[in-house]
């Protein structure tokens, strides 16, 4: 999903270079092509570090960024990857249909 379009979709404002995000991750853990959020200043090194591709943050912690990270500005920065994460559920197998044994088939 494109930055710019998850963005929009959690009304935070964009207007920085755009990107395929591939999934969420953690400070740590991010990759240029991951999406974080920063909250908790016992992280602030995790923050000045990560190589997430972007990082939803409050406007106060945004000058910690590295000069790679797009920054999301945001008020709740958790609740806003609570609600980016919807768009990263990896959608499970169909279970619509009936599941069938084939009446040939032996069942010890």
């Amino acid at each position: 999903m494109k930055l710019s379009l998850l963005a929009d979709a959690l009304r935070l404002d964009f207007n920085a270079q755009d990107f395929d995000v591939v999934s969420f991750a953690t400070l740590k853990e991010a990759t240029p092509s991951h999406i974080a959020f920063f909250e908790n200043p016992k992280l602030l090194d995790d923050l000045k570090h990560t190589k997430a591709g972007a990082v939803i943050v409050t406007e106060q912690y945004k000058s910690f960024l590295p000069e790679t990270t797009q920054a999301l500005i945001s008020a709740d920065p958790h609740l806003s990857m609570a609600y980016a994460s919807k768009f990263f559920i990896k959608k499970s197998f169909d279970t619509s249909r009936s599941a069938l044994i084939d009446p040939t088939a032996i069942l010890a």
